[in-house]
């Protein structure tokens, strides 16, 4: 994809893939998000990874997943992201059977100047949950996948769902 080359498959959510790529000039890390071409025609589909891509350029926090560029490749958009891997606070809880407070509160702290950054732009996560909080090995955090999100400073109407539709995750 443009000068990225596709190494792994980190995983996927409702609207996309993310993959794990290299830039063939500089050897460095990213992630690229990339639509699924079964959604690319779904209602409201490409405008929420545009709205996603345009937040996460003015969303400033060493908390929240670093933006870095987008495009499109063989009709399917895509957004380079920061590669922050070690899996997601959803992986740990999965793989252990519980997390000491001290742990537990350096994440929660991080989460919450994250979204106190996102609010403070006007922007509304609606898909906080354990997946979308990445961790590294010293339990630093990014949260990622705006998708959902809602952009109270543009929104005209402060609806930009489908009534009747559940999107995110209902469990959170």
């Amino acid at each position: 994809i443009g000068p990225y080359l596709i190494q792994d498959n980190l995983g996927k959510g409702g609207m996309g893939i993310v993959y794990l790529a290299i830039h063939v000039e500089t050897q460095k890390k990213y992630a690229i998000k990339i639509i699924r071409s079964s959604k690319q025609d779904e209602a409201g589909v490409v405008d929420r990874f545009h709205k996603e891509k345009h937040v996460l350029e003015k969303l400033k926090s060493p908390y929240i997943i670093q933006y870095y560029d987008a495009g499109t490749y063989n009709g399917l958009d895509y957004i380079v992201l920061e590669y922050f891997g070690n899996g997601s606070l959803g992986d740990y809880l999965r793989e252990n059977e519980k997390m000491s407070l001290y742990l537990s509160l350096k994440v929660i702290i991080k989460v919450l100047e994250a979204m106190e950054v996102a609010h403070e732009s006007g922007v509304i996560h609606r898909d906080l949950k354990p997946d979308n909080i990445l961790l590294d090995e010293s339990f630093d955090v990014r949260v990622t996948d705006f998708g959902l999100m809602k952009n109270l400073e543009t929104s005209r109407t402060g609806q930009s769902t489908v009534t009747g539709v559940t999107l995110g995750t209902p469990s959170y």
